[in-house]
Formats: structure tokens, sequence, C-alpha cells
């Protein structure tokens, strides 16, 4: 197992694509859950990350993508 349980703000900003900021405001508001701090990093479940990503690509349809590129 190379891949740690637990990311950092700007390892899930990096996987999800998106700034740094935005993964801080989603963890303030509750829509990204993360581990209780033990230090002054915010660590965020890996899973949760992975699931977000799976909740979006659940609703991708590609030929949607393509539609609207055309237009």
């Amino acid at each position: 197992m190379n891949e740690s349980l637990v990311v950092s703000v700007p390892e899930a900003a990096m996987l999800l694509g998106v700034s740094e900021g935005l993964v801080y405001q989603l963890l303030d508001k509750g829509l990204l859950p993360e581990l209780p701090r033990w230090s002054r990093r915010r660590l965020i479940p890996r899973e949760a990350v992975e699931v977000v990503i799976e909740r979006t690509m659940a609703d991708y349809n590609p030929d949607d993508v393509l539609r609207a590129t055309l237009s």
C-alpha cells in the first residue's frame, strides 16, 4: 500500500483540480470531512476525496460535453 490514508489540503486540491482555498471552504462548511486536528495541519481522508470524484463522474456524460462544445 503506497498511498496514505489521509491527504493534506494541498494534496486534496491537486487531486480534485481545485484551489486550496476552495478545499478550505469545503472543510469549513462541513462538505468535506477531516480528521480531528492533532496539529495545525488539516487532514482529509483520501477516501472522502475519492468519493467526491466518483460522485462527480457518476453524472458525467461525454455526449453532453460534446454537444455543449459543438453548440
